[in-house]
């Protein structure tokens, strides 16, 4: 049985990986980087394109095992508590598979992909 933190740890780094190169062919830079222990292992990752002002985040939810991209309109720190949701993925974290961990990061640059045609 494969360690359920090495697996979480997996994708985490994964997804982080992938988005951060998909996100910068749009012009956002990975700005924020937070592992919080404390809080079931959650792990949040920020994206900011300043120009179009707009953000990306993707957290990794410790209590809950979902893996959740969102979005923000400003870069107005005071207003970076107005978070959209565009994808919300449960993570089993018993499931060591690379084609499992795989399947969830390629959503997540999918809805990457057509939120940005759609949106921006």
């Amino acid at each position: 049985m494969s360690n359920r933190l090495e697996n979480i740890e997996k994708l985490t780094q994964l997804a982080k990986k992938r988005t951060s190169a998909t996100l910068e062919r749009f012009g956002y830079n990975l700005t924020w980087d937070e592992y919080q222990k404390k809080y079931f292992g959650s792990r949040f990752y920020e994206w900011t394109n300043t120009k179009a002002e707009h953000l990306f985040r993707l957290v990794w939810d410790g209590r809950d095992s979902w893996l959740i991209l969102q979005e923000n309109w400003t870069s107005d720190i005071k207003k970076k508590k107005y978070w959209g949701d565009i994808i919300v993925q449960p993570f089993d974290s018993n499931n060591s598979s690379d084609r499992y961990i795989n399947s969830l990061v390629d959503k997540i640059e999918e809805k990457i992909e057509k939120h940005y045609a759609q949106q921006l």
